[in-house]
């Protein structure tokens, strides 16, 4: 009897877990099915279109006098890697492309004129983000070059070095310079362009003075030593990758019932008293690296020149791709002009070392000046350069 009574339980377990490996299995081949459905219609609209899709949102920007390059420019920027670089945490890997080229220790290059070997040259070297590094621009036209351009036609013997990342706050170029400092003769000039990813950084973090995508960094720490933890991490990814046409179908009806433009990983607009708090902690932040920057560079003999970036929201008269661009990044404008009004603020204050604030310099151009909601067409690169020009005049004339 026992035996029997055995022997039917194991028939019901077998016949529960064939029903659920079969549902498994169903359900696994109508996900695989739809995927490829998806993949097959996002193909077909590529193949219907006649083109291939467009690499980047800002191959299309109005501001390229020439777009012959551009799409071009923007495969070789997409196809650019990074590798870890202690204590900065990123820097770009050595890249030999048409228009962009990256030496092996993660510089972009900058054109500049042949030095006199009779004269010793002058050293500048440049911080910043994206922006200074040259997203959007080829290596002749980021403003680094046309800053050696400029030089280079009023005589000037300066070897100029582009230390500019993507994505870098203030700390990582305080740290980069620091970093440089041990390695290299101090520089003649150590010029600094920020505002857009500390205030970036903060808004992501929901805390000032943490570089991009930190919450990444703690959710990685440690992934191998935690096989729990690899599961969740790479549910994550395929809820957030353009390679998966599921996910990438469900984000786009998300947002065709929704209309949001912000994205989805990104936390939600702060309450105003919330804003200014935070805006008050990155200019806060900011002030104290500024600070930091020059003591280190007065201990090394080095001049300091830094400058507060524009950015598209307060550009009075924009261009079709730049309207399009400004509603894009709304979600940004709130904190961006609550740190600006809170830069300006703390910048009146300063008895000696003020900077020079260019985020209004565009503010009453005509012609297209931005590529997205921050980085500059080449033709606006020139136009920083040389409101940098005289600074970088007078620091020289002082050597």
């Amino acid at each position: 009897m026992a035996s029997h009574s055995f022997t039917k339980f194991v028939r019901r377990s077998w016949s529960a877990l064939h029903a659920v490996w079969c549902l498994l299995g169903v359900t696994l081949i109508l996900l695989l099915s739809l995927e490829v459905v998806l993949q097959t219609m996002y193909a077909t609209k590529t193949w219907l279109r006649g083109n291939e899709p467009p690499v980047d949102s800002r191959v299309t920007a109005d501001g390229y006098a020439d777009t012959s390059w551009v799409p071009a420019y923007y495969r070789e920027l997409h196809a650019l890697s990074m590798h870890w670089d202690p204590y900065v945490y990123w820097r770009r890997n050595a890249f030999d492309g048409e228009y962009i080229h990256v030496n092996p220790q993660g510089l972009r290059r900058t054109i500049q004129k042949q030095l006199d070997d009779e004269t010793e040259p002058a050293t500048v070297w440049l911080f910043g983000g994206s922006t200074m590094w040259g997203t959007g621009a080829r290596d002749e036209q980021t403003i680094p070059s046309h800053l050696a351009s400029l030089l280079a036609e009023r005589g000037h013997q300066v070897r100029i070095v582009n230390l500019g990342e993507s994505g870098y706050v203030s700390t990582q170029e305080y740290l980069t310079f620091l970093l440089r400092l041990r390695e290299h003769e101090p520089p003649d000039v150590a010029i600094f362009y920020d505002g857009v990813n500390d205030t970036y950084a903060a808004y992501q973090n929901g805390v000032a003075g943490w570089p991009q995508n930190e919450t990444h960094r703690r959710e990685e720490f440690n992934l191998l030593q935690e096989p729990e933890k690899v599961l969740p991490f790479a549910a994550n990814w395929l809820l957030t990758t353009n390679s998966v046409g599921i996910s990438r179908f469900a984000r786009s009806i998300r947002r065709r019932f929704t209309g949001k433009n912000q994205p989805s990983w990104l936390p939600p607009q702060l309450p105003e008293e919330g804003l200014q708090g935070l805006a008050a902690e990155v200019v806060e932040v900011y002030a104290r690296n500024r600070r930091l920057i020059q003591l280190l560079a007065e201990e090394h003999g080095s001049q300091v020149l830094a400058y507060w970036q524009p950015v598209l929201f307060t550009k009075q008269r924009m261009s079709p791709h730049e309207r399009k661009m400004a509603e894009k990044f709304e979600y940004l404008q709130p904190l961006h002009a609550a740190v600006d009004e809170a830069f300006r603020a703390w910048n009146s204050d300063q008895e000696s070392g003020a900077m020079s604030d260019l985020s209004t310099i565009f503010d009453d151009t005509e012609e297209p000046c931005f590529l997205d909601y921050c980085h500059t067409t080449e033709a606006a690169n020139r136009i920083l350069a040389e409101a940098m020009l005289a600074d970088v005049e007078a620091a020289l004339a002082t050597k």
